[in-house]
């Protein structure tokens, strides 16, 4: 059987340390000893995040930097410098896959893959919400041979946003951590319920929704607290909303959190108040450690929670100009979403506090129901989230992917598109 020989091409120079740049990492890991892929590089590094840097050992060949040719740097205009730059790498490594990971409008990738007989694969991974993409590639929406998604959310906004018309297969992300087995858990009678956040700091997170849920649970009775794990911009609007609700000592705001594990063994229920989730990593890691979620029903979170199983999504109901007033920044929230109770990318819509108070009420008000809550979520640890799994999945796919017998004839552009994320 012919080896995979995959060159990945990815936005790696902000520093960034979040889903995509771990999952790279996870199956460079993965398939380092894996006769059947071989993995390759060429990109831009200054600035990579130190865990990818020191993933660069899992390749089958050094990575090379992009900027430098034989010691000499190749300015980044004109373009064709780089590009050829890369395809020579890339001609020398036998590249017969090409990954464009999360840069949504760029079909350069593409014309590389295809001028080198190899098949063309892009990646979603989240970058489909986005909002700043100059230049996007009018040819993007039919230049690869494979579209992968994270979620059936991101395989909805590359059809209906970015009408992508080629083959888009969902291949769902997973924990590539090893996961030992769960045990169900119970609630403790001689300390308040832990609910607990995790996430990069942005208003869309909806952290400040989940500072509103408690209040409204400590004013029907309920001795909860709010465990806050991460760091970001939005951690003053948080700070002040608890403060302005009277909550003191009721929100505990731990900041970067080095031990997760420790972290998830303190809490009792995960709450995600999240107006924008491509897939939802962070309630994946709860549900295999026994923990119940209480999430948003938008993007790719009802695909993570088995509703009314291993916990519960929240319909949105309340409009986005009532953020404001809850103390959010609709600044900071991306303007098209998908609603999966209609079927369609619309705008965002934010979750009640009070029913998000009334689904935690829902898990925890009951003992037994909340142990059934976290027995069946000790369940998902060997199905949805396994990582051999999904591995096998992502090969058979990248397998199944097949070059276009005319592709090699496609021109390498002179200008590429780079997608950002809102600011």
């Amino acid at each position: 059987m012919t080896a995979l020989r995959v060159l990945h091409q990815a936005y790696l120079r902000n520093g960034a340390w979040g889903g995509m740049e771990k999952s790279l990492v996870g199956f460079l890991a993965a398939t380092q000893a894996d006769a059947e892929v071989e993995n390759f590089l060429i990109e831009n590094l200054r600035g990579a995040a130190p865990g990818m840097l020191d993933a660069l050992s899992c390749l089958s060949a050094p990575a090379r930097e992009v900027r430098r040719w034989y010691g000499l740097p190749l300015p980044s205009s004109p373009p064709a410098l780089r590009r050829g730059h890369r395809r020579s790498a890339a001609t020398k490594w036998r590249v017969n896959r090409v990954i464009n990971w999360n840069q949504v409008g760029d079909a350069d990738p593409a014309r590389l893959a295809h001028s080198l007989g190899a098949a063309a694969v892009y990646w979603e991974r989240g970058s489909a919400w986005f909002t700043q993409v100059p230049r996007p590639d009018p040819e993007f929406a039919t230049a690869y041979d494979l579209y992968l998604a994270n979620s059936e959310a991101s395989r909805q906004m590359l059809r209906q946003r970015w009408k992508v018309q080629g083959d888009i297969q969902v291949c769902t992300p997973a924990l590539s951590h090893r996961l030992d087995a769960a045990v169900p858990r119970t609630l403790k009678a001689d300390r308040p319920v832990r609910l607990g956040f995790a996430a990069r700091l942005r208003a869309f997170k909806g952290g400040v929704l989940a500072v509103h849920a408690l209040r409204a649970l400590v004013d029907r009775g309920i001795d909860a607290e709010l465990w806050v794990a991460g760091e970001g911009p939005d951690l003053q609007a948080m700070q002040a909303q608890a403060e302005y609700l009277g909550l003191g000592s009721r929100v505990r705001f731990a900041g970067w959190v080095a031990s997760m594990d420790d972290w998830f063994g303190d809490i009792d229920l995960m709450l995600h108040p999240a107006l924008r989730e491509p897939y939802g990593i962070s309630c994946a890691e709860a549900l295999s450690r026994g923990i119940p979620v209480v999430a948003t029903r938008v993007d790719g979170l009802s695909e993570v929670i088995e509703h009314g199983v291993d916990g519960l999504c929240v319909t949105p109901t309340l409009a986005l100009t009532a953020f404001d007033a809850l103390g959010g920044d609709r600044n900071d929230v991306y303007p098209l979403v998908y609603r999966p109770e209609r079927g369609s990318i619309a705008e965002p819509g934010l979750p009640d506090p009070e029913a998000l108070a009334d689904a935690v009420m829902q898990i925890v008000g009951d003992a037994s129901r909340y142990a059934a809550f976290s027995a069946a979520a000790c369940a998902t640890v060997d199905g949805r989230f396994s990582y051999a799994s999904h591995l096998q999945r992502l090969k058979s796919l990248l397998r199944g992917a097949r070059a276009r017998s005319d592709a090699a004839s496609s021109p390498l552009p002179t200008t590429a598109p780079v997608a950002k994320p809102i600011r």
